[in-house]
């Protein structure tokens, strides 16, 4: 009998260690994952998705890994460091200029403000008087863009200002230092910029581009991780609801990732419609950048390339079709 009742309790322990090795195993499967994300407003939706518990409740684990910029982000995904990025509209172009092994699968913000033109409050008041003179963008992103754009607005000839690749953290000290004129830069540096650099202002630029903000995969990773990026994409959209309907405790979010203090998210608020979206106005502006790029010597390509390759439209048709309007 004291044999029996050994038997039995060995057979207890061997049940529990076999079932505490399932459960690991059931915790295993759930998906690990790496997204680069610029440390911006724009990315509010990826912060509030991993501290709200949103990706995890979709059976994923994320590692979130901050950048300053959406070119270093895609950068990032490119040297195969990540899985995912969070990019510009631009980045995407001016990367798809050289290269065609990435897809997007959505913007899901989208501004017509987040960035601008910061200048000396004594800057060049005519276009003559910009001939020879600095600006500084961040280069191959939607910062050159912008200023290209601002540039032939006022009737200043790009051609006769000499375009320098700043990088944001590097942008107050070529501003004090009267190195550049301007600068074309996103938030939250513009608004830092007004802070530390006395006697800067901001140029009106508003509409010049409306930028989208994208989740952009290698095109492997994309296809052979689908389920995946469906995954992402809900956690997305379920921190987008979050935002509309707790916009006070989103703001606390924001505020507590960038350190940023409430003068500044009052400042960049309204700028955000947070909204998942591939569409063709995105198509025709990707289009639009590209020509602009080759007929300013910055790319050697003869035609524009097809955007509907760079884009992955499954994951987004699968999480919320209607948000998916391309003619494909």
């Amino acid at each position: 009998m004291i044999v029996t009742v050994f038997r039995h309790a060995l057979l207890r322990r061997a049940y529990g260690v076999l079932l505490s090795i399932m459960l690991l195993g059931q915790i295993s499967l759930a998906a690990e994952l790496s997204i680069a994300v610029a440390r911006t407003p724009l990315s509010l939706p990826i912060f509030v998705a991993a501290q709200q518990g949103f990706f995890s409740d979709q059976g994923i684990h994320v590692h979130l890994q901050e950048v300053s910029g959406g070119h270093r982000a895609l950068a990032a995904v490119l040297a195969g460091q990540v899985d995912i990025g969070t990019a510009s509209d631009s980045v995407l172009m001016f990367n798809s200029l050289k290269r065609s092994d990435f897809v997007t699968l959505g913007y899901f913000v989208s501004s017509p403000s987040d960035l601008s033109i910061v200048a000396h409050r004594d800057s060049p008041q005519t276009p003559d008087q910009w001939r020879g003179k600095s600006v500084g963008v961040v280069k191959s992103a939607s910062s050159e863009y912008l200023m290209h754009s601002w540039l032939l607005l006022n009737g200043i000839d790009p051609q006769q200002v000499n375009f320098m690749d700043v990088q944001p953290e590097a942008m107050a000290e070529a501003l004090k230092q009267r190195k550049v004129e301007a600068v074309s830069i996103w938030e939250p540096t513009t608004f830092a910029l007004l802070k530390q650099v006395n006697g800067s202002v901001v140029l009106p630029s508003h509409g010049l581009h409306t930028l989208t903000f994208h989740l952009i995969s290698t095109r492997s990773t994309a296809t052979r991780r689908a389920a995946d990026m469906q995954a992402v994409l809900r956690a997305i959209d379920q921190a987008e609801t979050f935002i509309r309907k707790q916009p006070q405790t989103a703001q606390s979010i924001l505020r507590s990732t960038l350190q940023a203090d409430q003068a500044f998210i009052d400042w960049i608020w309204p700028r955000y419609h947070y909204q998942l979206g591939l569409d063709q106005a995105l198509i025709s502006s990707l289009e639009s950048q590209a020509r602009w790029s080759m007929e300013n010597g910055l790319s050697n390509l003869v035609e524009v390339p097809n955007y509907l390759n760079f884009v992955d439209s499954g994951p987004l048709r699968t999480v919320r079709h209607s948000a998916v309007s391309l003619i494909e």
